[in-house]
């Protein structure tokens, strides 16, 4: 499959398909109606605060994951779209941190280039939530472990390793990444591997700014 068929599925995928309401503990899968007012006051605000959030974005169902009533992740646009760095070098035996909606994995777990998917979330509540309801092939594997704190096995090594524990941009994060990256880059395979954090060089500006 092309980058830009990637990008296709990507745009039209519709996590309504997949993931209904549900609670699981602290966690919560919802919808919400999101109108074209809804649209146009986000516009606004990203006018306002000189960024590009709502690209693309339709009027429709959004599906959001929760923890404690605040929102974690959706399957807006925005959230698709940041992932782009991960689409564009997806390849191989893949490591992910990070489940939320499971948007990424399902639009690659099908990939003749993916062998593996092995995916690392903290939360045994959100695995409940969303592994139960995707249609997850033989590819996928889900371990329940902090990532700060979780390793593979000796002589393991990914093809493509990508962070997504972060819900907001916070300064304050970069340093999680760095951290990260120091205790991962040497589970690459070799040097044409990828490794890459969501939205890395918005948290790296956010922390540059303090």
């Amino acid at each position: 499959m092309t980058i830009l068929e990637i990008f296709e599925k990507v745009d039209s995928i519709r996590m309504t398909d997949y993931l209904k309401p549900r609670r699981f503990g602290d966690w919560q899968i919802d919808y919400i109606d999101f109108t074209t007012k809804d649209i146009t006051i986000q516009k606004l605000r990203d006018a306002i605060h000189n960024r590009n959030e709502l690209t693309g974005q339709k009027e429709g169902i959004i599906v959001r994951l929760l923890n404690h009533g605040s929102i974690v992740m959706t399957d807006t646009m925005m959230e698709k779209r940041t992932n782009t760095p991960f689409f564009m070098n997806v390849k191989g035996d893949i490591l992910i941190a990070g489940l939320g909606l499971g948007i990424i994995i399902t639009v690659v777990q099908d990939l003749s280039e993916v062998k593996s998917i092995t995916i690392i979330e903290k939360s045994q509540e959100v695995i409940d939530l969303v592994v139960s309801q995707l249609p997850l092939n033989d590819k996928v594997k889900v371990i329940r472990a902090d990532i700060f704190e979780w390793l593979p096995k000796p002589g393991t090594r990914y093809d493509t390793l990508y962070f997504d524990i972060w819900s907001a941009i916070c300064g304050d994060y970069y340093d999680d990444m760095k951290l990260l990256r120091k205790r991962f880059s040497s589970r690459k395979r070799d040097k044409n591997s990828w490794l890459g954090h969501w939205r890395e060089e918005d948290m790296r500006i956010a922390a540059r700014r303090g």
